[in-house]
């Protein structure tokens, strides 16, 4: 179909064994606190559960900007499910800007360095099995930045992409997905409209392999 918009389940169900069973795992224990992450506290998809609009919607541009680039006759060295992993856990650090209090969690203003170490204990403590472009995706996902250097490039084809399609959603249309409907490009929706966020990610382990 052409142009088909993947949920969060289609996506995950996209990954590889044995990240697939791996990503289910992370995304299932932090459900509460991805269910009230934002994309970003003002730039984009800033509203509880934006985290997963922004994933969501990101993947499937990427997704699509794969087939493109297929039909145009270029022959990529990755797949559907190598972008589904990458923008799955390419904001992940995101996620430790909240801290469970009493009565729910409250938001924590972390360093971009906080996130980055959250993040890089999280791909050692839940063991994913990361390719080499995996790895350079998830690196340069935001850019070369700091690392920039005239000697080569240092991006490979699967940063590119993911990289075109995080900016994309965050800059080109940050307000989308649209609420209520709104939405132009067919079976698009916002988390926060679903009745209860946390039980839909949770429901992600219907689909480990064991």
């Amino acid at each position: 179909m052409e142009n088909q918009f993947l949920d969060l389940h289609q996506i995950v169900q996209l990954v590889e064994i044995p990240n697939r069973d791996v990503i289910i795992e992370a995304y299932v224990q932090n459900a509460e606190r991805i269910a009230r992450t934002p994309g970003a506290r003002k730039k984009h998809q800033a509203w509880d559960g934006g985290y997963l609009d922004h994933i969501v919607y990101a993947t499937n541009y990427g997704i699509q900007l794969h087939d493109l680039n297929k039909k145009l006759g270029f022959q990529p060295d990755h797949n559907e499910g190598d972008i589904a992993i990458v923008m799955l856990l390419h904001d992940f650090g995101k996620i430790a800007r909240y801290k469970k209090i009493e009565n729910g969690w409250d938001y924590v203003e972390n360093s971009n360095q906080a996130e980055q170490n959250f993040f890089d204990r999280a791909i050692k403590s839940y063991g994913f099995q990361l390719t080499d472009i995996q790895k350079n995706a998830l690196e340069f996902v935001h850019g070369e930045g700091s690392k920039y250097t005239l000697k080569g490039r240092l991006m490979l084809p699967l940063a590119t992409l993911c990289h075109q399609a995080d900016v994309w959603n965050a800059r080109y249309c940050p307000d989308n997905p649209l609420p209520d409907g709104q939405e132009l490009w067919t079976g698009t929706y916002r988390h926060s409209e679903k009745t209860d966020l946390v039980e839909y990610i949770r429901a992600l382990s219907q689909f480990k392999s064991s």
